[in-house]
């Protein structure tokens, strides 16, 4: 009895020594082997010699059992601030990607890499391996739960009476609402009426001269530097068509513009689809939608041969000084433009244009091609 006096306190100091349970019953194990031979030093002091003899050499370890115990917790802390991160209709649609039966994997696959990286980043002395996707799950119906709560007694009873409970009285409000529009079209003057419709005549006239007129080309928007027009482009934030898969993104495109374009992958990023732009009429483009690994930022990126500079060129300027830099593939074009990060660049004879926030370092050197 007397080898198991600090069994307790054994087994306490060999869990926050070692890497795993199945560790730490094997220390206890040979302490107490240690025991019954009358070895009598502290608990502490002997795990320690014992894990200094098992692995000569071996430094203190860093606590691997804690770790893993503490991961669902840490994992908690981090869901909340990842999600809160994202756009509207992003959240929507992880939420979505959560529920049971989802099909939607590429979004949950991103959100899952997003919460991985932003765990690296604020516990670098944990496994990011130890994020998985049944614990992100978790965690994130938790946050969920604990954040949204059902419609309130008092704002359903307010829409029931409005909506459901008032047809009647609100079938009266639309008819005296309607006789009062009248009575207040009545107390207008003759004269009033009369200018109202003079004026209505002038305008119905100066809209049918400019329907017949040729429009110009600032009518249309078509002038301005082209790369510019690119950059301001306001792109849908949802993919028409989403995949993770290059190859799946290229059918795309193939099938709907008759064009053959290689799509680039981006270190620390995942492609999430593809939408197509149309900057200009009769000018339509692949973009493809990347999302950033190391934030929740979006990273767009336009595709565009050459042979469409041709087209271009007779409705837009185009800076040949941008055209001089990308010259050869190993060239590019980068520059800050008010909020954003702008690259260009060539591979084969596609020119790519990538917008993304400001600040994002080494933009074009991230994409590469295989």
């Amino acid at each position: 009895m007397r080898v198991l006096r600090d069994l307790d306190e054994l087994y306490l100091m060999a869990q926050l020594a070692a890497d795993s349970e199945a560790e730490a019953a094997l220390l206890v194990d040979e302490a107490l082997e240690r025991r019954q031979k009358g070895d009598n030093t502290p608990a502490a002091q002997l795990i320690l010699q014992l894990i200094q003899s098992a692995i000569p050499g071996r430094p203190l370890n860093k606590g691997q059992l804690l770790i893993s115990d503490r991961v669902p917790s840490l994992i908690a802390d981090l869901v909340g601030d990842v999600l809160l991160r994202l756009k509207p209709s992003r959240r929507i649609a992880v939420m979505q990607a959560f529920q049971p039966g989802a099909t939607d994997a590429s979004e949950r696959s991103v959100f899952l890499l997003m919460v991985r990286r932003a765990f690296e980043k604020r516990h670098p002395d944990f496994s990011k391996d130890a994020v998985t996707d049944p614990l992100v799950s978790r965690a994130l119906q938790d946050f969920l739960s604990a954040s949204l709560s059902p419609v309130p007694a008092t704002r359903r009873d307010e829409w029931e009476s409005r909506f459901l409970g008032g047809d009647n009285d609100g079938g009266n409000k639309a008819s005296a609402s309607q006789s009062n529009r009248k009575k207040s079209k009545n107390r207008f003057p003759l004269v009033a009426r009369i200018a109202i419709g003079v004026l209505l005549i002038l305008v119905a006239s100066a809209i049918g001269t400019w329907i017949t007129s040729p429009p110009t080309p600032a009518d249309k928007g078509l002038n301005g530097e082209w790369f510019d027009v690119l950059t301001q482009y306001d792109v849908d934030n949802e993919p028409a068509f989403r995949s993770e898969d290059p190859a799946q993104i290229e059918r795309y495109i193939f099938d709907r513009l008759s064009r053959t374009m290689q799509v680039p992958s981006l270190e620390s990023g995942l492609l999430v689809g593809v939408s197509l732009a149309t900057p200009a009429s009769d000018l339509q483009l692949p973009v493809l939608h990347y999302q950033d690994g190391t934030s929740s930022d979006e990273i767009q990126v336009f595709m565009l041969d050459y042979r469409f500079l041709t087209d271009v060129e007779a409705t837009f300027i185009v800076d040949s000084g941008i055209l001089q830099q990308i010259t050869s593939e190993s060239g590019s074009d980068v520059r800050s433009i008010e909020d954003l990060t702008r690259a260009i660049w060539r591979h084969r004879d596609d020119i790519y244009v990538a917008i993304s926030p400001p600040d994002m370092e080494n933009l074009r050197n991230r994409f590469s091609f295989e």
